[in-house]
């Protein structure tokens, strides 16, 4: 009886664990996204900022 509580308890655990690093790789994954949407804006901006300086040369 007190074994298969024990058993019970670690398959839990387990199943615990798992979900915790499931969450963990989510978060980072969402870090990760984050940070490469904010880099992929700033080359945006600059390239924007570069052609606009083209077009006031131009103009």
């Amino acid at each position: 009886q007190e074994r298969t509580r024990m058993v019970e308890k670690f398959e839990e655990y387990k199943q615990e664990e798992r979900c915790n690093s499931e969450s963990l790789r989510a978060k980072l994954e969402n870090k990760h996204r984050e940070d490469t949407v904010k880099i992929i804006r700033r080359e945006q901006s600059l390239c924007d900022d570069q052609k606009s300086q083209i077009h006031q040369n131009f103009m």
